[in-house]
């Protein structure tokens, strides 16, 4: 799944288990790269849509 998940040019979600309700917290890993800019801007995206 790592392999697949670096090859990608757009954000990806990864969860271990099941979704049972709404997310609490977003951990996204960042590097000075175009693409964790635009990973960066989902999860805020999504935290913010899910307040």
């Amino acid at each position: 799944m790592e392999r697949i998940v670096r090859i990608l040019e757009y954000p990806v979600l990864l969860v271990s288990h099941p979704v049972t309700g709404p997310y609490q917290s977003i951990l996204c890993g960042l590097d000075l790269s175009p693409s964790c800019l635009a990973a960066g801007r989902t999860a805020m995206s999504l935290s913010q849509m899910h307040q």
